[in-house]
């Protein structure tokens, strides 16, 4: 049986990513989207942008892709982590991260979450004005 092809967006594919979807349609699987991502090219697009910036910490945006798989791989290479909620903090310490390359911060914190964050060991806080450090 002949697999038909992905289309034009095969081609930006890892050759990991096309078997996988490949295999996907096959098994009859595909009926549905879902999200395909391929840890060595997050690994390799990490290291590349950490290098690119040797004087920097590299922040990973935790709401962008949350998957345990993909955080665990950026706490295991050194990421910093950028949380918005107490939710995406824990995500990130039981990623493996330290609380001292993470940080917390949105445009409405409450009071709770910010004690709950502290309680956790965070102690870099994303602020909109002076009025939020008071």
């Amino acid at each position: 049986m002949r697999i038909p092809s992905l289309g034009p967006l095969e081609s930006a594919m890892t050759e990991r990513i096309q078997e996988f979807l490949r295999n996907r349609r096959q098994d009859g699987l595909d009926t549905e989207p879902c999200l395909v991502v391929d840890l060595e090219v997050v690994r390799d697009n990490y290291q590349t942008f950490a290098k690119a910036l040797p004087d920097s910490r590299v922040f990973y945006a935790v709401k962008a892709n949350p998957a345990p798989e993909v955080l665990s791989l950026l706490a295991s290479l050194g990421s910093c982590f950028d949380t918005a909620t107490v939710a995406e903090i824990e995500m990130a310490l039981a990623a493996g991260a330290t609380p001292d390359r993470i940080s917390y911060g949105n445009t409405i914190k409450k009071e709770r979450d910010i004690a709950r964050a502290f309680a956790l060991g965070i102690r870099l806080f994303a602020v909109d004005c002076a009025a939020e450090v008071e």
